[in-house]
């Protein structure tokens, strides 16, 4: 990164649009944010985020304990890549425009309201903010981000920027100290309050990641026993069509996230699906091929089956060790549920 004093400054959610970026002219530095806040614990002492940094000393090494169990990603690497990042992010406001390019999936989304609400902690911001949010593109029926598209595609939707106005970085501190905090009810105060659409939509898709009532199960959980209830399922193929539905689609996961989700379903005391192939699922920094994937299979256990009848509860059953942000669901019962009927949380 060449000194830091561009007027313009790009941050790119994500490192499949980088190389594609150089490429398209813009003018202005670009940097590579690589965060993954829609997992993982990012609690806040009271609820209330730290007022300059995305996250304490304490926080961070939390955050890379559990991606260590999680997705293999080595706590020292973690712990320096966010240090570093921060220091560009702090430099980045040096810039006279600062332009945020996010796309619409849960993925980005908090990665994107989680940036905002350090935008909005700050004392001194660029003379301008701007945002490019990806959500469709001419021509792409199916789009899915902004990795798919090639320079020119890439450099047309600069035309597209908006201003991030003050109540836009409102919004999100708000929805950031709610995520953050450990007190659920404060997400459904959030419901009727939030103006932006694709921000009641993150919320909506953050409260179905909440134990189902009826099942224990969470959107993601309940959709991978659904694919696998007509048989085996190699787990590349799995992820294609968990990436693929309807109830799914939306979280943008990458493959180490969704590895995670399996793993988790495999070790349960009476585990929802099995694995055939090697101990472990692949992790990070791995070389993956298709033929590597061919490797593992995945099956729905009995237990599932039950799960997914109505006939058992998966949380009564193996209890639960999970983080949602700022709230660590843990154990049998009095867990955080969500109810769809009357779209409430709710404890059981």
């Amino acid at each position: 990164m060449s000194g830091m004093s561009s007027s313009y400054f790009h941050i790119l959610n994500g490192g499949s649009t980088a190389e594609t970026f150089r490429r398209t002219g813009i003018p202005g530095e670009h940097f590579v944010w690589r965060e993954i806040l829609s997992e993982g614990p990012t609690p806040c002492a009271s609820g209330e985020p730290d007022s300059h940094h995305l996250f304490d000393e304490h926080v961070l090494k939390l955050r890379a304990y559990y991606l260590k169990r999680s997705s293999g990603v080595p706590p020292a690497h973690y712990l320096k890549e966010m240090r570093d990042q921060e220091e560009i992010l702090g430099a980045s406001l040096r810039s006279q425009e600062l332009v945020l390019w996010f796309e619409a999936d849960f993925f980005c989304q908090m990665n994107l309201i989680g940036l905002l609400r350090w935008l909005a902690s700050q004392e001194h911001l660029p003379s301008a903010i701007r945002l490019i949010y990806a959500e469709t593109f001419p021509g792409k029926p199916d789009f899915r981000g902004l990795g798919e598209l090639n320079e020119t595609q890439l450099k047309s939707l600069y035309s597209t920027r908006v201003p991030v106005e003050e109540n836009l970085l409102r919004q999100a501190e708000r929805f950031w100290s709610a995520y953050c905090s450990p007190d659920p009810p404060n997400l459904l105060k959030l419901k009727s309050d939030l103006t932006p659409a694709w921000m009641r939509r993150t919320l909506e898709l953050h409260l179905r990641r909440f134990p189902s009532f009826e099942t224990g199960l969470n959107a993601v959980e309940e959709q991978t026993l659904r694919l696998l209830l007509d048989g085996p399922l190699k787990i590349a193929d799995l992820f294609q069509r968990i990436g693929n539905c309807q109830a799914t689609r939306a979280y943008g996961m990458g493959d180490l996230q969704y590895w995670g989700y399996l793993a988790t379903m495999k070790r349960l005391e009476r585990p929802l699906i099995s694995i055939d192939g090697p101990p472990s699922l692949p992790g990070y920094d791995e070389t993956v091929t298709r033929s590597v994937l061919d490797r593992w299979t995945a099956e729905i256990a009995d237990f599932g089956r039950e799960v997914l009848s109505g006939a058992s509860d998966s949380v009564h059953e193996n209890g639960i060790d999970a983080w949602l942000g700022g709230l660590h669901l843990s154990g049998k019962h009095s867990i955080w549920r969500w109810r769809e009927t009357d779209q409430t949380l709710l404890k059981k």
